[in-house]
């Protein structure tokens, strides 16, 4: 079971990694992450782990288990029976940066849940969107300004 949502932002494809991959300074721009916390040091890469708190669901360790740099990451997790993927993707157009993010839910639990969860997961991406855009698009602009003083 899949779901996916995809936003364009106006901000260069490099700021909207940067801030992508910052998975610690997530819950500064998005509702859904209260909380996040690399288990790892250096830039984010393969095995990299973070452990996040989102809202109504327990605490999740998730493991970086793809990685194509200002592209695209994938990683996954495993919480009560349920086996999440999460991909983060970015494709340049022009000036601006397509976003799209997806997770997949596997596992008896996963199918037996999505009913419930399906519908929860969707908004979730909407708004972990909605917030990176506006981040994003604020963040582009105080650069924009400063490099016309």
């Amino acid at each position: 079971m899949k779901v996916q949502h995809l936003i364009e932002i106006e901000a260069p494809l490099e700021l909207v990694w940067a801030v992508t991959v910052d998975i610690e300074r997530w819950p500064e721009w998005t509702p859904t992450v209260h909380r996040a916390k690399r288990l790892d040091d250096g830039p984010l890469d393969l095995g990299s782990t973070a452990r996040l708190k989102q809202p109504g669901l327990p605490e999740a360790d998730w493991t970086v288990t793809e990685l194509s740099r200002n592209l695209r990451f994938r990683w996954k997790s495993r919480v009560r029976g349920i086996s999440m993927t999460a991909t983060h993707e970015l494709t340049a157009r022009g000036k601006a940066t397509l976003n799209r993010l997806s997770v997949e839910v596997t596992g008896l639990a996963g199918v037996l849940l999505w009913p419930l969860i399906g519908r929860s997961a969707k908004q979730s991406l909407e708004r972990e969107n909605a917030g990176l855009k506006t981040f994003c698009e604020e963040k582009a602009l105080a650069l924009r300004r400063c490099g016309d003083e």
